[in-house]
């Protein structure tokens, strides 16, 4: 397996790679990211072909910044495959509301290759054009190794406590 750390640089742009990444998902590309606005609705725009395959999805939060109005346009293209975590109504904590979904992961898988994201970046502008501090962890190896599959079992998790988007 191969593991590398994005980046020294906390303010290096991680966009390009991490379209690469999901370029990557020919077979497959799930997606659970906790906020997503217009920067990242153009970049997922670009996945279509890859998220309209029946394996593929993507889950993000319901609370802002994720913007509405830009992943009314991302459900043009993926109706079947476009989910919104609203959180959990536990437990509760005083003066900062209800625990949302926050996870930040990308899982592409062609064939019996795999490539993992995991970090800090959000679908957001400032996350992932240098903005914010941000950093990840990419693997990639064979899809039958543990740290995919315990992967793609969180993500199947995030997806299974979301409802499909509706505009």
């Amino acid at each position: 397996m191969d593991i590398e750390f994005f980046a020294k640089n906390p303010r290096k742009s991680a966009r390009t790679i991490m379209e690469s990444v999901m370029n990557k998902g020919v077979d497959q590309l799930a997606i659970a990211i906790a906020f997503c606005s217009a920067a990242g609705v153009t970049l997922l725009r670009r996945q279509v072909a890859r998220l309209e395959k029946p394996d593929s999805f993507v889950v993000v939060s319901s609370a802002q910044p994720t913007d509405y109005a830009e992943l009314s346009k991302l459900y043009e293209a993926i109706p079947d495959n476009l989910f919104v975590h609203w959180g959990a109504t536990a437990p509760y904590e005083k003066r900062t509301g209800t625990p949302l979904m926050h996870s930040k992961v990308i899982y592409a898988r062609s064939a019996q290759e795999c490539w993992l994201w995991v970090g800090s970046h959000n679908l957001t502008g400032n996350a992932t054009q240098g903005g914010n501090c941000e950093a990840a962890v990419l693997l990639h190896g064979p899809h039958s190794d543990k740290p995919f599959v315990d992967a793609l079992q969180h993500l199947n998790a995030c997806r299974s406590e979301a409802t499909r988007y509706d505009p």
